[in-house]
């Protein structure tokens, strides 16, 4: 589920620069992003936030590379820095929020942005099964069973063909 919801992130990104019409750093960063040359495409945005040059949609990459990197603390950094430069709040944005956070071993920050997340702009239903079943992993992690009970019974039931997730749910069922 990781590496489609890489393969996502990154699509979803490249999407956004391309509407925006971005050309130059921002364009090489993106490059090294496909070729997945984290460490070059953050230095090709950092180059872009130095000259100015789509400054949001550069820390935006940022993000995703130190994501991809497994630099958690630096990708939400970058995210939040996105944000302070009018990037907007989207379902994106929240999950690799919760994914850093989650990561991070901060479950509740996590089940907070993902809560965010599945209420945001342009959520699509891949990102919504993503984080809904975060959000019971989360839970998990926050010893709260009766709420992983109840989220991952309505999960079940909603993505039937989940196997990991009745794994996961029989196992709750011991709790």
């Amino acid at each position: 589920m990781i590496k489609k919801r890489k393969t996502a992130i990154l699509l979803c990104f490249v999407c956004t620069v391309l509407m925006t019409g971005c050309a130059g750093k921002v364009d090489k960063g993106i490059e090294h992003l496909e070729k997945k040359e984290y460490k070059e495409a953050i230095k090709s945005f950092d180059k872009a936030i130095d000259g100015g040059e789509q400054v949001a949609e550069a820390y935006h990459g940022q993000g995703i590379a130190y994501w991809e990197l497994k630099e958690y603390d630096k990708a939400k950094e970058a995210m939040l820095n996105y944000l302070k430069e009018k990037g907007k709040p989207t379902a994106t944005v929240y999950q690799i929020f919760g994914d850093c956070e989650m990561k991070s071993g901060n479950y509740e920050e996590a089940l907070s942005y993902y809560l965010k997340g599945m209420s945001s702009d342009g959520l699509n239903e891949k990102q919504l099964q993503e984080m809904s079943y975060n959000e019971i992993v989360a839970y998990e992690k926050l010893n709260d069973w009766s709420s992983a009970k109840a989220k991952i019974s309505a999960y079940v039931e909603k993505y039937p063909d989940d196997e990991k997730a009745k794994k996961e749910a029989e196992f709750l069922e011991t709790r």
